[in-house]
């Protein structure tokens, strides 16, 4: 059975410096798989390689049967790749569902002119049910959509984050110390 995600012999350096070295992995679907190791053994390296925030020196990635090595991190995303980060990474001055809204923003139909003057088929979908159950587990409660996600406590902030990945409904989700903080 091909796997959902997978590298073969993935290397990246810099320099001199060998980040990551013939990294052979296979996940399955419906898995959770950890990458482990002390601090420098070149996780977050990896976990870039596999975004496409750097593009390997060596080696392969492939999603399902295609191979997305040196892809572009939003061709990446589109294919099913979503990826959270060791610092956080939300758009601070945002309320909790506009920063889940943005994750979706690619599985959207709604064009452009719509989104600007906030259209009732816009609004609609703002308030569907399956925007907020991705919130519900910031926090577990419906009113912390509208808070700005500066003013969220720092491990909100990170369940925010993990939300908005999963938000993406994308086919494998990859995080950088997930539980920091």
């Amino acid at each position: 059975m091909t796997p959902l995600l997978e590298t073969r012999g993935l290397s990246k350096t810099f320099g001199g410096l060998k980040a990551v070295q013939n990294v052979d992995l296979r996940v399955g679907a419906n898995r959770i798989v950890s990458v482990i190791g002390p601090n420098g053994a070149g996780k977050t390296t990896f976990f870039n390689c596999l975004s496409g925030i750097y593009r390997p020196d060596g080696g392969g990635i492939w999603l399902g049967d295609r191979e997305i090595t040196g892809l572009a991190p939003h061709q990446i995303s589109k294919l099913g790749i979503s990826r959270t980060f060791q610092n956080i990474r939300l758009f601070p001055e945002m309320s909790v569902l506009e920063n889940v809204l943005v994750a979706q923003f690619q599985h959207r139909s709604v064009s452009p002119l719509p989104l600007l003057l906030r259209s009732k088929r816009f609004c609609n979908e703002e308030r569907s049910v399956a925007m907020r159950r991705w919130i519900s587990g910031v926090r577990g409660s419906r009113e912390v959509c509208q808070c700005v996600s500066s003013n969220l406590a720092y491990g909100l902030q990170r369940r925010l984050e993990i939300a908005r990945a999963l938000a993406t409904n994308q086919r494998s989700c990859c995080s950088t110390k997930p539980a920091a903080g």
